[in-house]
């Protein structure tokens, strides 16, 4: 599926200044702090005002006055002085900038100055290192462009042994650093973030939009990859490779980029050959390896360790998998290897981990790191689809919670709300937000949006779903989408929606199609369009949604040419998969005569397939029919059978059985005590739709309650307005409202 193309900021400067692939050692500087110089508060400012075409330009003094070994010459400086200044004003949180200035000042001779330029680069340095986390749901280290990571590396006298970019999808694209620290003699691992920066600089409207972050993102590896930067070659590569059809090509492609040393390109062509094996898949894997792990690069390591425990370009040997782990251990510390080990055995199969690898896990967790417990609670959802942490887990969760680990935070919050939002949710999920976790915002927003253990507050759940959708959550996406929609603001919804489908959501594509059948002309697509975003869904997800909505497409003639025996084909595919919804509207257009004649006996067939498998979705439908379509007595005597059948099933379902027994105007079918008791089960009222508490209401009047009637009609109405408010059910639900406030329950005499 296409989306409109968007124009991002010149990138070959600022890509031209990415990490270097290796960096020379320099003596660790370690001045006091500059008392003027507040690195928070300027780095807020400078994200709240600056503009990125001025940031990019200023980065271009750097290669002027110091080399790629940041020594400095003279003369280039007192020649860029005045520009050096400039950037210096426009990105004063700049590392690059600042230590060029550093640099330059101490060339020159000019004491003071480079003392004054020292102490604030090594607060900006102080305040971005600060930052620095292990845990995966941390934020990564915020700079403005790629050379600031080799100014900061470089004065930290960090030797980089390797890099790659992380395979994310959301508010980061994530540089990490592999480097040799020679005071701890252990490798430790930075990540380092450019794009949220550039994202938030760029005063396009666009860039609210996750869909420009994402194309952003793919113009800085295709600018990487393109100027031959290891790091994006290897994760263009990579993902080049996935998305070939045949394993023996993807590993064709991916082969050379290991053999160079990338690091997502190694871990890929693992994969394919564990998840797509064929003959020789492994052959060379070994080989690209051994050099970088005989280096005793940690990740290589791992990489390594996993060939040899699965068998995969070597003889099998856990063994040996165990050793090369615990040798990775003594490079990395702190149980790290074990932890990438286990989090990529989990990415690959969902069988319980070794004891071997188990006692590991175990001994970095007695480290007092929290990420194996992290991974068993991912393997546990894995293989259950059941987020559920028992009490010692979340006891252990919540000891690094309050230590504000990121990523403890994130689960403790999602735990306590999804169990029955337990005392604390709230406040948890409120800091999880804040640390950023992308799942926790959204949740967070939600509840503000309907007022869930919050006062309601449209301006805060909003600014959480947009913090969610920047970190790449398409429910936040999609609800600002229909939030939009619901506005009339329609381009707006429709980059809500777009961004939603970019980053892989079906349900965005399919909302996007859904505004594009309106036919508003202020937006960039028809319900042409529509139709071939449905069909893309239903080919590339395997949607029977999207089937069902083309079925309605060609029925219509809609955007396309009206085709009644395509819609049925459309719907014949999923109704033979025991689709119930399929089913149920193949039948409806059988008896409705949809597609030519009315064929009752074949509708009743299809409904009969849902019915004798006891499919409440089926039999409330069904029921429907029976009661407002034939309306004989004997129909809706059957009718009301079924529906408390389905209430018997599942209370949840009584919203139609409900409104019969409290609105008919039939003696034989009124029973407004029943309903009341149907009503009672169906929860909450806060919880439900503005249809389902327009029936609430009306069991309420019908119980002769009728001031619980006028407030529960005016929350439907007032729900109804703020979900669709060209509805046209709201001037009856008006009228109902005032014959409740007059004290007269409601009775139909047609179908509502």
């Amino acid at each position: 599926m296409s989306v409109l193309s968007r124009s991002v900021p010149a990138l070959a400067l600022l890509l031209a200044l990415a990490p270097c692939a290796a960096l020379a050692q320099a003596p660790a500087n370690k001045p006091s702090a500059a008392a003027a110089f507040d690195p928070a508060v300027q780095w807020q400012r400078f994200l709240d005002t600056a503009d990125s075409k001025d940031v990019i330009a200023s980065y271009a003094v750097v290669p002027k006055v110091v080399g790629t070994d940041w020594k400095a010459d003279a003369a280039a400086c007192a020649a860029n002085h005045a520009e050096l200044e400039t950037s210096l004003a426009t990105v004063p949180v700049g590392a690059a900038i600042r230590y060029a200035a550093f640099r330059c000042a101490e060339a020159e001779g000019d004491e003071a100055a480079a003392e004054r330029h020292l102490k604030i680069f090594s607060a900006i340095a102080r305040h971005a290192l600060a930052s620095a986390s292990d845990d995966p749901g941390a934020a990564p280290i915020r700079v403005v462009v790629g050379r600031d990571i080799d100014a900061l590396v470089f004065a930290a006298g960090l030797e980089v042994r390797y890099e790659f970019l992380e395979p994310s999808l959301g508010r980061y694209l994530i540089v990490r650093l592999a480097t040799w620290d020679p005071e701890t003699k252990l490798e430790r691992h930075l990540r380092f973030d450019f794009l949220d920066t550039m994202t938030r600089v760029t005063r396009d409207p666009s860039a609210a939009y996750p869909s420009y972050r994402k194309q952003l993102s793919d113009a800085f590896i295709a600018e990487l990859a393109k100027t031959q930067v290891l790091m994006g070659l290897d994760i263009a590569t990579a993902r080049a490779a996935i998305a070939l059809p045949k394993a023996e090509d993807k590993v064709l492609r991916l082969r050379p980029l290991a053999e160079r040393g990338g690091i997502q390109s190694t871990a890929t062509w693992f994969g394919i050959c564990y998840q797509q094996p064929f003959p020789g898949c492994g052959e060379g894997l070994v080989d690209a390896l051994l050099p970088q792990a005989e280096a005793h690069h940690a990740i290589p390591m791992v990489l390594l360790a996993l060939a040899y425990s699965e068998g995969i370009g070597v003889a099998k040997n856990e063994a040996s998998a165990m050793t090369l782990i615990d040798a990775a251990e003594q490079q990395w510390g702190g149980g790290r290897a074990s932890v990438a080990y286990a989090g990529y055995f989990l990415g690959l199969k969902q069988r319980p981990f070794s004891p071997a690898l188990q006692t590991r896990l175990d001994r970095a967790t007695a480290l007092g790191n929290p990420l194996p417990l992290v991974l068993t609670i991912n393997r546990q959802f894995a293989t259950t689809r059941d987020f559920k942490i028992v009490p010692e887990q979340a006891a252990i969760l919540m000891t690094h919670a309050k230590a504000g680990e990121a990523t403890a935070t994130a689960l403790v919050g999602l735990d306590l709300y999804n169990k029955d939002r337990s005392p604390g949710y709230v406040e948890w999920l409120r800091k999880a937000s804040e640390v950023g976790s992308a799942p926790s915002q959204s949740v967070y927003g939600s509840l503000f949006y309907f007022g869930q253990g919050v006062p309601k507050d449209q301006a805060q759940a909003l600014h959480w779903w947009r913090e969610a959708a920047a970190g790449g959550n398409t429910e936040s996406m999609i609800s600002l989408g229909h939030q939009a929609w619901r506005n009339k603001e329609w381009m707006p919804a429709a980059e809500w929606f777009r961004s939603a489908a970019i980053y892989g959501s079906a349900e965005g594509a399919m909302a996007l199609a859904s505004l594009y059948e309106t036919g508003e002309k202020a937006l960039d697509g028809d319900p042409k369009r529509a139709v071939e975003i449905y069909r893309s869904v239903a080919t590339n997800h395997d949607s029977a949604e999207a089937r069902r909505n083309l079925a309605r497409m060609y029925l219509a003639g809609k955007g396309v040419e009206k085709d009644v025996a395509q819609a049925r084909q459309f719907l014949l595919v999923d109704a033979e998969k025991d689709d119930r919804y399929s089913q149920v509207l193949l039948a409806d257009a059988y008896i409705n005569g949809d597609f030519g004649q009315v064929d009752e006996k074949e509708g009743e067939r299809w409904f009969q397939r849902g019915l004798d498998a006891g499919d409440v979705q089926v039999m409330d439908t069904y029921a429907l029919r029976l009661y407002y379509k034939k309306g004989d007595a004997a129909s809706k005597a059957r009718a009301l059978t079924l529906w408390r059948e389905v209430v018997r099933k599942q209370p949840e379902y009584g919203n139609n059985l409900a409104w019969a027994l409290c609105t008919s105007p039939e003696a034989a079918v009124y029973g407004p005590a029943e309903g009341k008791q149907v009503t009672d089960k169906l929860g909450d009222p806060a919880d439900l739709s503005p249809s389902t508490i327009d029936t609430v209401a009306a069991c309420h009047a019908a119980s002769g309650q009728f001031d619980r009637a006028v407030t529960l009609q005016e929350q439907a109405i007032a729900g109804m307005l703020e979900a669709e408010p060209d509805n046209a059910s709201i001037a009856q639900m008006r009228e109902r409202l005032a014959g409740y406030r007059s004290k007269k329950p409601y009775r139909e005499t047609d179908r509502p």
